[in-house]
């Protein structure tokens, strides 16, 4: 469990955790932003190799905050993800911006779960959600073989571009 609370107005806040799970697993990360005029930015990258239940929470406890988490799962092969989000933008916290997104990079067998969650009692200025499937295309595949990189190392080059390009 990682908790992360913003209770100082005015601040920026990034947050960047790097998961490698080898075994069944729950991780759950708690956002809460109560500082007026304050944002928290991140970054997840998760590589999961076996079960992972993934839980990301924001909440939003005052007016004007932001709360903005890219999460990226790469899904080892057969393995299994449930991944979730909820954003809450409580009673009196208007204006509030909150993005909970999430990319996955499925390897053969792997089975995904996406169960996105918005819990919204005031005006937002934004609230969105996203899950999306990614695999490479068959040009970046054949441009890397054209390069010399055999199957091996195209899975290995790919696989790291996911997790940490922006």
């Amino acid at each position: 469990v990682l908790n992360i609370e913003v209770g100082a107005d005015n601040q920026d806040v990034i947050l960047t955790a790097r998961i490698l799970n080898k075994k069944p697993a729950f991780f759950n990360i708690f956002i809460k932003n109560a500082g007026k005029n304050s944002k928290i930015t991140g970054n997840v990258f998760i590589e999961n190799l076996s079960e992972l239940n993934f839980d990301c929470t924001a909440n939003h406890l005052y007016e004007n905050t932001g709360i903005f988490i890219k999460n990226k799962v790469w899904a080892g092969k057969n393995s299994k993800s449930v991944l979730s989000g909820t954003a809450i933008i409580n009673k009196n916290c208007d204006n509030c911006g909150s993005d909970l997104s999430f990319t996955v990079m499925p390897e053969q067998g792997a089975i995904i779960d996406f169960m996105p969650a918005q819990k919204i009692s005031s005006i937002p200025k934004q609230a969105d959600h996203s899950a999306s499937i990614y695999s490479p295309t068959d040009a970046q595949i054949l441009y890397l073989r054209q390069a010399g990189l055999g199957t091996l190392e195209i899975k290995n080059v790919t696989k790291e571009a996911f997790l940490n390009i922006d």
